[in-house]
């Protein structure tokens, strides 16, 4: 692969990264629905596999779709933000922290929390936003992973080869020894929870899938 092509996969991957990173993070809004819309393409062109899958990615087109042709958007917004409420801001509901799935007592502050902070500050890594979540949220971790396709594009321009290989080393540690081993819980729990069919689910699935890929295509990178 060539240079070129490898910076502008990178900027896709921190666009796609960092849209995955907002929807679980804030109320849904009309930006997250059209962001949606504009990567859904890419999405289904990487995240080919289970008929599951598939039928996700056609979930959220559909929902996208009704919500351009949609006369009251805000309507579907604030149905959309009942769902999010339900799901992860209640006590019953689907936990968004890593250490609550690894921790082998399900609390809340592990050592995950502390060894993502520690990585982050390592890079230089900042969220610069108010919210109070603990360092290993899934937001979180998605965002570092966008924070890191960014650094490597901006290495690969200007010929910094080793620090852009070091940048994806550290890609692939982090979505192998973080975020892919959770994420699979996370959507199992997702899934019993009626609230989440329309949008939560079929996005959670996607990104399961998209985690998967992604963590493929960087075993091909070499700088």
């Amino acid at each position: 692969m060539h240079q070129e092509e490898i910076i502008s996969s990178m900027q896709g991957r921190e666009v796609i990264y960092a849209f995955f990173s907002d929807i679980f993070l804030f109320l849904a809004d009309d930006k997250h629905v059209m962001l949606l819309k504009e990567i859904l393409p890419a999405l289904k062109e990487i995240c080919q596999g289970s008929s599951e899958v598939k039928e996700s990615i056609e979930l959220l087109e559909n929902y996208t779709d009704k919500y351009i042709k949609a006369e009251n958007k805000q309507e579907l917004l604030d149905n959309l933000n009942i769902s999010y409420t339900r799901l992860y801001c209640l006590g019953n509901g689907v936990p968004l922290s890593e250490s609550v799935y690894v921790s082998p007592i399900h609390l809340t502050r592990q050592e995950s929390e502390i060894e993502a902070g520690r990585i982050y500050k390592l890079c230089s890594f900042d969220m610069k936003h108010n919210a109070n979540e603990p360092k290993d949220h899934l937001s979180y971790e998605l965002m570092f992973m966008s924070y890191l396709s960014k650094g490597i594009s901006k290495h690969l321009a200007v010929n910094n080869i080793q620090e852009a290989s070091k940048l994806t080393a550290l890609q692939k540690e982090f979505l192998n020894n973080h975020i892919l081993n959770w994420i699979d819980e996370m959507s199992m729990l997702t899934k019993k929870i009626s609230e989440s069919y329309e949008f939560y689910y079929p996005l959670t699935v996607v990104l399961q899938s998209y985690l998967k890929a992604d963590n493929e295509y960087l075993e091909t990178l070499e700088f």
